[in-house]
């Protein structure tokens, strides 16, 4: 990489002292929420260059035709060795066990700056709570596996193991914090 920028702090600088100069790389509300939050903390000026999906916008950070992203940690565990991409910051509250030797974005400097991917397995409307309580317990049974944990591991993620009413809690302040952000950084609709 022939960036001199080892740290966050070191990169928003840079885009400070060269405003509309840089540009990232956003494929899909995923990105582009926490791009537009990063760049409204900041106070950033930087085009966003939007890509269809994340692996468009990983080749574009691989060949040079975007200056930065904020991707998850699975589509990156697969190119983050790369000479051509450094990691600065983690956006989770501890940092991760794929990539321990990056600071957390509250260690970086940046303490108000969070996102963190979710995934979780959702039943229809009316799915009797019966039926819901077993599939729970099966996909909890199964994530508290060592294999399974290890594997999520590798891709950057850490399993949480919950009830269906405090996954539904944690999905509900989910959609109400990605709500805030778009209205409070006036994203566009994609087209």
């Amino acid at each position: 990489m022939s960036s001199p920028v080892r740290t966050l702090a070191e990169f928003i600088e840079l885009a400070k002292k060269n405003p509309g100069k840089l540009n990232a790389g956003a494929g899909g509300g995923g990105q582009r929420v926490p791009v537009a939050l990063f760049l409204q903390q900041n106070n950033l000026h930087v085009q966003i260059v939007p890509y269809n999906g994340t692996g468009p916008t990983i080749t574009a950070m691989l060949s040079g035709e975007v200056d930065f992203t904020i991707l998850s940690p699975g589509p990156l565990a697969t190119v983050a060795s790369s000479p051509r991409i450094r990691l600065l910051a983690t956006t989770g509250d501890v940092r991760s066990s794929t990539f321990p030797g990056v600071p957390t974005t509250t260690e970086a400097g940046m303490p108000d700056f969070h996102v963190a991917d979710f995934f979780t397995v959702y039943v229809r409307r009316g799915t009797s709570p019966e039926i819901t309580e077993k599939l729970n317990t099966a996909l909890n049974d199964v994530a508290a596996r060592p294999e399974v944990a290890a594997k999520f591991r590798a891709l950057g993620f850490t399993i949480v193991r919950r009830t269906a009413e405090q996954a539904s809690e944690n999905y509900g302040k989910q959609v109400a914090w990605w709500k805030d952000i778009v209205a409070r950084t006036q994203i566009p609709p994609l087209d």
